[in-house]
């Protein structure tokens, strides 16, 4: 204990010393927290996103009864059945002209998507006539207040409109096509396609022990099967297999980026500790030597800096992860999106859990006991000075 001691008498001795290091390490802290918390945040939606928007199978047919199709997928892994619409529109007023993706915003699917969908501007549509877009391809296109007249082809081939008003503009990952989309609520579909039964779009939840890749393989060719057995029309499926097969290479990417950041970490710190380390112990060199000739082992003398020094970092750490926790959720609530792709768009925030500050914790402290042995070593191994 009297090594601690001694250390926390030094840490409140030197103070200027003790200030800037807490400074060094709060950048760092700051910086690492952000590296590795953004890049945790977009792993976390890659691998959430697929599953979120579309279950564990997903098939895009004709339109179909909803309750032909729920009677027909009957099947013991399933966990839950989910029938939509997702359909193609002319979207038309006085000034722009676009084909685009409508997709209806039902009180499910509203909870499931909250995190991928977040209006910058206006709201969620309510009301039957309002509608919500986003700005992937319509950024500077549309306007809040906007009117426009919305032109679908319904269940029965009849060419129907609606008049909208746009109340909200998004940002979003793209789930569900909301990358590129127009979102309505789910009595606004029904009366656009003239029909609350029919639906194009469906995806299956299946139970925990039924998600391995050979039952969900399985059961997509059995279901498949199931369909054109009774007519079915499918126009496209997937599994979410093939769709983390796909977005793989964004979650690779930011694992890597996340060992790259510590890679460059590691010497910057290093370096910039061991060089305060050599200028601040150069100046307390009559201190270690008073030690020395006390009979204070070399082993000893740098177990009391580590200590020291390790307490610094302490400080650092918890002053730069609480800065970094404070500016992410200030950049949540000011709603601030990042775009990397189509596929990979998010929300800027650190997703930074007590596991990351474990490891980031003991990445600071091996670090500094590494760089700082070089400095004072050279100063146990100088000739002390008469005083």
């Amino acid at each position: 204990m009297i090594w601690v001691k001694i250390a926390l008498q030094n840490v409140l001795k030197h103070r200027l010393s003790t200030a800037v290091l807490i400074v060094i390490f709060a950048a760092a802290a700051f910086v690492l927290f952000w590296s590795c918390g953004f890049c945790n945040f977009v792993i976390s939606l890659i691998n959430d996103i697929n599953r979120d928007s579309y279950g564990d199978i997903t098939f895009i047919t004709d339109y179909v009864e909803t309750d032909k199709v729920k009677d027909l997928l009957r099947f013991p892994e399933i966990e839950k059945v989910v029938c939509e619409r997702e359909i193609s529109a002319l979207f038309d007023n006085p000034e722009n002209s676009t084909m685009s993706v409508m997709v209806e915003l039902t009180p499910e699917n509203r909870k499931r998507l909250l995190k991928y969908i977040c209006p910058i501007e206006g709201r969620l549509p309510e009301k039957p006539d309002e509608i919500m877009i986003t700005d992937f391809k319509q950024k500077g296109v549309y306007k809040i207040g906007d009117m426009m007249f919305a032109t679908v082809t319904t269940p029965d081939k009849i060419i129907n409109a609606m008049q909208y008003k746009v109340v909200g503009i998004a940002k979003s990952t793209g789930a569900k096509a909301i990358g590129y989309g127009f979102m309505v609520s789910r009595e606004s579909m029904d009366m656009l396609l003239n029909s609350s039964d029919q639906v194009n779009l469906v995806y299956l939840f299946l139970k925990k022990e039924f998600r391995t890749e050979w039952s969900i393989r399985n059961l997509h060719t059995n279901i498949a099967n199931n369909f054109s057995a009774h007519h079915i029309q499918v126009k496209n499926t997937w599994t979410i297999i093939e769709q983390k097969v796909k977005m793989s290479i964004f979650s690779q990417t930011m694992n890597g980026i996340k060992i790259i950041v510590l890679c460059i970490m590691f010497p910057l710190i290093g370096t910039v500790i061991a060089a305060a380390v050599w200028i601040y112990s150069f100046k307390r060199r009559k201190e270690i030597w008073t030690y020395i000739s006390l009979g204070m082992k070399d082993s000893t003398i740098t177990l009391t800096y580590t200590l020291e020094y390790w307490i610094v970092t302490a400080i650092g750490i918890v002053l730069g992860g609480s800065l970094g926790y404070v500016s992410s959720y200030v950049a949540k609530a000011a709603n601030v999106w990042l775009t990397f792709s189509y596929s990979v768009t998010s929300q800027l925030y650190a997703q930074f859990g007590i596991v990351d500050a474990l490891f980031m914790s003991i990445f600071f402290l091996v670090t500094v006991f590494i760089w700082i042995q070089i400095p004072l070593r050279r100063i146990f191994k100088a000739v002390p000075f008469s005083y």
